[in-house]
């Protein structure tokens, strides 16, 4: 690849709103869609960012009109609690990313991105990332009081989108058949507001995207001409959803993949999602009910990943069982468990720019802080608010490899001190590489 000159580009949605340019999932256009068109060029993937301002509002404001918040009561005029995750901030909006190309052909479809994203930004990004750029990148501050008041106003976001072909920051040629994707369309759907939004005033409340656009980087090959090519990869993420109640209990994918280079899975309190008074894209320990706090911890004290009944990639189990303490009369607290957490980042470790993590001793188990906190340190960032999830890396090595599950299935076993009543929907990811090929048909996609 040879590129002789770099162009900037902006592009504006193809289906627009209204006459006030927003989007809503409430007022009935909850779908934004961008078209780059087949060119001659490199989509520089790396510097691709969606740009939009978002807006909460309480449930009688309107467009014209708008009715903000008033987190913490920071007017003084009685406070109305309405807010979003505050590890993504405003990535709560998309609840699914399609990415097609001209010929409506679809090349990854991203589903329960929140969730996706609730993993992939805060192990990617530590306290710094998040009292600095994330706040302008996805309006996230990693404090709940912070982010009600960061949310009583519109937030001006520029944010990467969450999709694997975007995420290892590969230019993708953008050519016709034989020379690229032949363009490419991103659909962006928005998630109802009850599950974007949550808090103790959110019964009714919505929020919207303003002026949404998408700039990037174009490079322009030497020549002007892309070269022909007979395939083209890339990576994509699928997603599964299930759900957790019993104390030992293996879940089976048949996911049909044929170049798996990770899998990871986070969890919540299955009564969590689509419920205004509870945040549902936080990354939970497992839990049993009434789920209200900590003190009703079901540590996961092994865990196991199979192939076809195998153990694989691992050949051992993940056992923390020496990290669960009894703690009060019937209730288990955990410590920091170390080789989860190894694992679990190490099926993150694939993807590009990957060199911080907020998951650690201080967000997992709260070993070694302080019992009571003073008030500037809580909101610098809300401690015991878990980035927790559970994995495995194929490509150990980081030479490439992957994992053949076509005709074999992936399946894990957790044993976890759930009671058998306490339903947790288990989130899992699946990382894997894509084939566009090239023929006298056309354009075919193989994964």
């Amino acid at each position: 690849m040879s590129i002789s000159s770099i162009s900037q580009r902006e592009v504006f949605p193809s289906n627009r709103a209204n006459a006030a340019n927003s989007w809503s999932y409430k007022n009935g256009n909850p779908t934004v869609v961008f078209d780059i068109n087949p060119q001659e060029a490199y989509l520089m993937s790396g510097t691709l960012r969606l740009n939009f301002k978002l807006r909460l509002q309480q449930s009688a404001g309107t467009t014209a009109a708008p009715l903000y918040p008033n987190n913490h009561n920071a007017d003084g005029t009685g406070a109305v609690e309405i807010r979003q995750n505050s590890k993504i901030g405003a990535l709560s909006a998309f609840s699914s990313i399609t990415i097609t190309n001209s010929r409506n052909q679809t090349l990854e479809r991203v589903l329960n991105a929140p969730r996706l994203a609730a993993t992939l930004v805060p192990s990617g990004a530590n306290f710094t990332s998040y009292a600095n750029e994330l706040q302008l990148e996805c309006g996230a501050t990693s404090s709940d009081d912070a982010q009600g008041r960061k949310q009583n106003s519109e937030m001006d976001i520029c944010c990467r989108i969450l999709a694997g072909c975007f995420l290892m920051g590969e230019p993708i040629p953008l050519g016709g058949v034989g020379k690229g994707t032949d363009g490419l369309q991103i659909r962006l759907n928005l998630a109802p507001s009850i599950e974007a939004n949550y808090g103790a005033n959110a019964a009714g409340s919505f929020y919207e995207v303003l002026n949404p656009s998408l700039t990037f980087q174009v490079g322009i090959p030497a020549g002007g001409q892309l070269p022909s090519i007979q395939a083209l990869p890339y990576t994509s993420f699928s997603s599964y959803y299930s759900v957790l109640s019993n104390s030992d209990e293996t879940q089976n994918i048949n996911c049909g993949l044929s170049s798996v280079i990770s899998t990871f899975s986070n969890f919540v309190p299955t009564s969590y999602i689509a419920n205004e008074t509870e945040d549902g894209l936080e990354t939970y320990t497992l839990r049993n009910a009434p789920y209200t706090s900590d003190t009703q911890y079901a540590p996961i004290t092994q865990y196991t990943v199979f192939k076809q009944g195998l153990k694989y990639p691992y050949q051992f189990t993940v056992d923390e069982a020496s990290m669960i303490d009894q703690n009060g009369a019937n209730f288990l607290a955990e410590g920091y468990t170390a080789q989860r957490e190894r694992n679990f980042l190490s099926a993150l470790q694939p993807m590009k720019d990957r060199v911080a993590t907020l998951a650690g001793n201080i967000s997992e188990s709260g070993l070694g802080v302080a019992a009571t906190l003073d008030e500037n340190q809580d909101r610098y960032n809300t401690l015991a608010k878990h980035v927790f999830g559970v994995g495995s890396r194929c490509d150990g090595l980081g030479v490439g490899g992957t994992a053949n599950y076509k005709n074999a299935s992936f399946s894990h076993r957790f044993r976890s001190d759930l009671n058998g009543v306490s339903p947790n929907s288990v989130y899992t990811f699946m990382l894997h590489r894509n084939m566009i090929n090239y023929g006298a048909g056309g354009i075919s996609v193989a994964n």
